[in-house]
C-alpha cells in the first residue's frame, strides 16, 4: 500500500511542479531536467504524515489481512512511515526503483524470483510471495523471494481461507459476549 501510494502521490507532485515551471522556464535544459532537478532539490514528501494516515486506513479496509481483536494498524505507524518515506524517495529518482506487482497462483519466473526453501521446486504456480522484487523499468535490480506449490492459489482454496477467517472472528466475537 504504501508504495502504490507513494508512487499515486509522487506522479500528482511532479504534474503539478511541471505545470508551475511550464509558466517561467527558460534555459538549455529541457522541460523534463528542470523538472528533475528541481525534484532533487526538493525530493521530501508534502505530507508524510497524511499518506501514513491514508495507507493505514487502506490497511483496515483490506478485508484479506487478519488482526487479533483489539489490535489496530496505529501500532506498527512508525514502520508505516519509514515504508511510505522510502517508497517516496525511490519515487523520485532520475529512473524510479519500483516494485514487481504480483498475484498469488502466477506462474513463478526465476528472472526475479528466487524460491524459497520450503517451496515444491517442480511446482509451476506461486503460492505466495515472501519478498517483492526490486525493478528499474524493465531491469531486475533484485531478486525477490516466493514460494512454489502444487495447484497454488486456486480460487476456491481462497474462498475457504476467507471464510475460515471469518468464522474465526466470529469466535473470537462470541467467546467476548460470553465473558
Amino acid at each position: 500500500e504504501a508504495f502504490s501510494l507513494a508512487k499515486l502521490t509522487f506522479r500528482e507532485y511532479k504534474s503539478r511542479v511541471r505545470t508551475q515551471l511550464l509558466l517561467s522556464h527558460t534555459g538549455p535544459a529541457s522541460l523534463d531536467e528542470a523538472v528533475q532537478d528541481f525534484i532533487n532539490c526538493h525530493h521530501q514528501p508534502e505530507d508524510l504524515q497524511g499518506m501514513t494516515e491514508d495507507v493505514i486506513r487502506a490497511l483496515t479496509r483490506d478485508n484479506r489481512l487478519y488482526l487479533p481483536p483489539g489490535i489496530s494498524y496505529d501500532v506498527i505507524g512508525p514502520f508505516i512511515r519509514a515504508a511510505c518515506q522510502l517508497a517516496w524517495e525511490m519515487a523520485t529518482l532520475a529512473q524510479p526503483l519500483e516494485l514487481a506487482w504480483c498475484r498469488d497462483g502466477e506462474v513463478f519466473d526465476e528472472k526475479k524470483y528466487r524460491r524459497t526453501y520450503d517451496s515444491e521446486f517442480a511446482a509451476p504456480l506461486v503460492a505466495h510471495y515472501t519478498w517483492p522484487a526490486l525493478v528499474q523499468g524493465s531491469e531486475v535490480v533484485a531478486r525477490g523471494e516466493a514460494c512454489t506449490r502444487r495447484g497454488a492459489a486456486t480460487s476456491s482454496c481462497r474462498k475457504r481461507l476467507r471464510a475460515w477467517r471469518q468464522m474465526e472472528r466470529g469466535f473470537a466475537g462470541f467467546e467476548e459476549a460470553a465473558d
